[in-house]
């Protein structure tokens, strides 16, 4: 978002919520503003903003926060279940005895990260029922999980913010 449609975004919220900005300088307000979502899309930006509006049953100016808050509900909505990714993870491992490489390229680029290696795979498929269905199943739902918080806070938060650190995928050993 440029610093031209943060002000836009800014007077938008003063629309709605007129004591927001009372008292303090509006372009320092958008500056501040826009430090913080330089990363977010305006389009996407101002979706949130009315969702936040549609939603408020308080009557305070959102925050920025609020803002990604918005937009992070809105994008976890784009990935699979926990459950979805397990199965597809769970099917892939079934068939990975022989085709570990080419079960492994099917898997969408975010479960790949998880899971790691085709090896991975193929060696999970050496596993007893019980300990692929107990121990695998909840590190690959964990992985996931914060492979995707990952991803969404790396889209909305601004580039200068810590990233959260990437988990280690599972070895056997």
């Amino acid at each position: 978002m440029t610093s031209e449609e943060t002000l836009q975004l800014v007077a938008m919220i003063s629309e709605f919520y007129p004591s927001f900005y009372k008292g303090r300088d509006f372009r320092a307000v958008a500056g501040a503003w826009h430090r913080l979502l330089e990363n977010v899309p305006y389009g996407l930006a101002v979706d949130a903003l009315r969702s936040y509006i549609l939603s408020d049953t308080k009557g305070f100016a959102p925050t920025p926060g609020s803002i990604v808050e918005q937009l992070e509900k809105k994008a976890a909505e784009d990935y699979l279940s926990e459950a979805d990714a397990w199965d597809l993870v769970l099917r892939a491992v079934s068939r990975s005895g022989y085709n570990a490489r080419e079960e492994f390229d099917k898997l969408p680029p975010i479960l790949q990260q998880v899971v790691g290696t085709p090896y991975e795979m193929h060696e999970w498929s050496n596993l007893t029922t019980s300990e692929f269905n107990t121990y695998i199943a909840n590190h690959i739902r964990r992985l996931y999980r914060e492979a995707v918080q990952r991803d969404i806070h790396n889209r909305f938060h601004p580039k200068w913010s810590a990233a959260l650190p990437a988990p280690e995928p599972l070895r056997l050993e």
